[in-house]
């Protein structure tokens, strides 16, 4: 999991508990020049702007750095949309909030 999705995802108070909870089985990687030159490449094949976009598509290049995988995610239509332009082997899976 990227580090932007804590920023996007925590409260910062007691709320955030089950958050900590979920982030003992992950691992949270640190967004760096790689992975946003990347999602900055997915906007643009995608014709995609704004904050949302960029956190999806960091969402998807740190998917596509670490070789693949599984992306739970509320905006489905928006992550397939990236993940198509990737090689790596994404899958997407929705959830709810």
């Amino acid at each position: 999991m990227p580090t932007v999705v804590l920023a996007e995802t925590l409260i910062g108070d007691e709320r955030d508990a089950r958050v900590y909870q979920t982030l003992k089985k992950l691992q949270v990687v640190p967004l760096d020049e790689t992975i946003a030159r990347m999602a900055a490449r997915l906007k643009r094949l995608t014709g995609m702007a704004g904050v949302a976009a960029t956190i999806d598509a960091v969402v998807t290049a740190t998917s596509a750095a670490a070789g693949g995988g599984v992306i739970l995610t509320s905006d489905i239509e928006d992550i397939r949309t990236l993940a198509d332009r990737v090689t790596a082997g994404i899958r997407v899976r929705p959830i709810g909030i």
